[in-house]
């Protein structure tokens, strides 16, 4: 072609989104219609990336005016927008006023109670509480530390198995025999530091008395904006 690309005929994609304000929904449909010659190259910053696209300059000018007439975005993007929208209000609704933190708490985006009140297998009271108490366990109280010492407890007898001979599954196979499954040990501490969550959640207003300590399960997790 004879001249670096973007300085002579051709463009890459990127940077005609920029200079010419398009969408890649825009450009698509340009190049199906065959209002614009498209051409596939390396990637020049990525080896192992994709393959860059380059487009011809006179093209877009030529036929900007009706390329800008196309929708901008296509009806999978319109769709997916919706659906970010609307998790992102169902996040909203879920948010509530941490007092020690002294911010507004709303759920991790992987968090699956959020995702069992998204599709309506949880109530808005129900999935609140369990993201409040899970919030308050993780932020608030010694859990985390607490499962950080088991974890480093087990790993330092694994190694001390290793250095004595013995081999990958048997060291783990010792120590699950020794200190107890990593699971279970986690669960005890989930439910002692539950219970403290509650307590602290119902001296902070934010949970009403009750008789009984619901129990927890995974479906769990917040995070600060």
């Amino acid at each position: 072609m004879g001249r670096k690309k973007g300085e002579g005929g051709w463009i890459y994609k990127s940077t005609a989104k920029k200079r010419f304000g398009l969408t890649d929904n825009q450009i698509r449909m340009a190049i199906e219609a065959g209002l614009i010659e498209a051409k596939q190259m390396k990637n020049p910053n990525y080896r192992s990336g994709p393959p860059a696209t380059i487009l011809k300059v006179e093209d877009i000018m030529k036929n900007l005016d009706k390329i800008t007439t196309f929708p901008k975005l296509s009806d999978r993007e319109k769709a997916a927008r919706n659906v970010y929208a609307d998790r992102t209000r169902a996040r909203k609704r879920l948010a509530f006023w941490c007092p020690r933190c002294g911010e507004y708490v709303r759920p991790l985006r992987d968090s699956t109670m959020f995702e069992a009140y998204y599709v309506k297998a949880a109530s808005e009271e129900e999935a609140k509480r369990t993201l409040m108490i899970a919030h308050y366990r993780h932020a608030h109280t010694e859990y985390e530390n607490a499962v950080g010492r088991i974890r480093e407890m087990r790993y330092r007898r694994y190694k001390q198995l290793r250095e004595e001979g013995c081999d990958f599954e048997l060291a783990w196979e010792l120590v699950n025999n020794e200190l107890g499954s990593l699971e279970r040990e986690v669960g005890r501490l989930r439910e002692v530091y539950t219970k403290e969550a509650v307590e602290l959640l119902k001296a902070d207003g934010l949970l009403p008395e009750e008789r009984q300590t619901p129990k927890t399960n995974r479906m769990e997790g917040l995070t600060p904006d």
